[in-house]
């Protein structure tokens, strides 16, 4: 019997993990859904509606077309937790906490420094999606600008931006 709950956990497991980064679209998330529903639903109907609910958030087939870095929510938190740690305790005074995070903060600038340089000598790689790279431009620019998309005659889309003048 104990072998047989093993096996479904590793099962449920393997599904969940590609529900979560394993589908290509919508489509094919929904098809998997639907499968362990029928397989798992009926254990914990609550639990599977609640996390239904928010696959917006976790479900990368949901968030093709958003800019993220191809960061998953779970790990930006991870990611900052580990940027912004550092040696602290509840018993720091403020003197020691200043010192820390004085230390802290060079080693983000140090970091920032060296990532500039890289990116500076280094082609940037190429986005594949309109979508996403229109989500990204709005979110970091600071100019307004308008958006061409363009077929060369090798039937290849390029976008074309075009900062909008500023009225004087």
């Amino acid at each position: 019997m104990s072998n047989a709950i093993e096996k479904s956990n590793e099962d449920f497991k393997d599904m969940f993990k590609n529900a979560l980064m394993g589908c290509d679209d919508e489509e094919e998330f929904e098809e998997l859904w639907a499968e362990m529903m029928e397989k798992y639903g009926h254990q914990k109907p609550e639990w599977f509606n609640q996390v239904y609910e928010e696959t917006h958030k976790w479900c990368t087939a949901l968030n093709r077309d958003i800019f993220s870095a191809s960061i998953l929510s779970s790990q930006r938190s991870e990611v900052t937790n580990k940027a912004i740690s550092f040696t602290a305790k509840a018993t720091t005074n403020l003197f020691e906490f200043y010192h820390i995070f004085e230390r802290t903060v060079k080693r983000w600038r140090s970091n920032e420094t060296s990532d500039n340089f890289r990116n500076g000598i280094e082609r940037p790689k190429a986005i594949n999606s309109t979508s996403k790279l229109l989500s990204m431009l709005q979110k970091f620019t600071h100019y307004p600008f308008s958006m061409t998309v363009i077929q060369n005659t090798n039937g290849q889309w390029h976008l074309q931006l075009d900062p909008l003048k500023q009225k004087a």
